[in-house]
């Protein structure tokens, strides 16, 4: 087993709680990989892009799980596939640019939102 981390600010960019989501992130951690702990943390990043500077007071998820292995009930997604669709969601629904991912091997990712797929004719 490894740990992972997922970083999720306790508030949006415009300032609005993002309680409920934490909750349901909350769920779907334990649904997904048994449990988390968490702790609170602040930091603060720069959009290269933008040049703007964004602060945060967050919640870091630490997630430990072999990350090489199926998810249960989906046996062709491994856990680490799983966790970084996790914080896609997430980034998508807290209205981020993105969230920090630490895999259980190491590596960094910041997650851009997800994009919904549509159909187009």
């Amino acid at each position: 087993m490894r740990e992972a981390i997922i970083i999720l600010p306790k508030k949006d960019n415009a300032k609005k709680s993002l309680r409920n989501e934490h909750a349901s992130l909350q769920r779907d951690l334990v649904d997904s990989f048994g449990g988390f702990s968490s702790h609170e943390s602040n930091g603060a990043w720069r959009d290269d892009s933008t040049g703007q500077i964004y602060r945060d007071v967050s919640t870091v998820y630490t997630i430990a799980a072999n990350w090489n292995e199926a998810v249960p009930n989906y046996p062709l997604i491994t856990k680490a596939e799983k966790l970084e669709s996790i914080a896609r969601d997430y980034a998508a629904k807290c209205r981020q640019v993105c969230l920090y991912v630490r895999h259980g091997n190491g590596e960094i990712v910041f997650a851009t939102p997800a994009i919904a797929k549509t159909n187009q004719a």
